[in-house]
């Protein structure tokens, strides 16, 4: 936004009232004209001033709001990079969890598959011997 527009228009007006006045000072005796053109001068004055208080004032309020989003962006950048880094760090953990279960995972269906095999072989050692031992009773040699 630009409110310096604003502020030129009261006072090309002024220059131009001043100079009808001072013309037509010099050209009219008549002075009700004089003091007519005498009081607008006054008031346009007046409302330069308020217009430029104005203009400090909203000219004020932009640097605030400005210096305030420069503010709030830094701010975000921050945020989204300890975001980022969190997620960073979070997947990783969930990375290296998935890891070590699927280890252990992976170890504990070895120790099954070898204490089946295992129990496989003693219990057919064990039938071996139990079917050697009952033939030897049924047929002596």
């Amino acid at each position: 936004m630009n409110f310096r527009g604003k502020f030129w228009i009261p006072v090309i007006i002024y220059v131009i009232l001043f100079a009808s006045v001072a013309s037509a000072a010099n050209t009219t005796s008549n002075p009700k004209q004089v003091q007519d053109l005498q009081a607008k001068i006054v008031n346009l004055t007046k409302e330069n001033r308020e217009l430029k208080a104005q203009l400090a004032n909203l000219t004020r309020k932009l640097n605030q709001l400005e210096a305030e989003n420069e503010f709030l962006k830094q701010q975000n950048e921050e945020y989204r990079q300890i975001i980022q880094q969190v997620m960073n760090e979070q997947s990783s953990e969930a990375k290296q969890s998935y890891i070590e279960k699927a280890k252990k995972e992976r170890l504990i269906g070895s120790v099954i598959i070898k204490t089946l095999v295992a129990a496989l072989v003693i219990v057919g050692l064990v039938g071996y011997g139990l079917y050697r031992k009952k033939r030897s009773w049924e047929y002596p040699l």
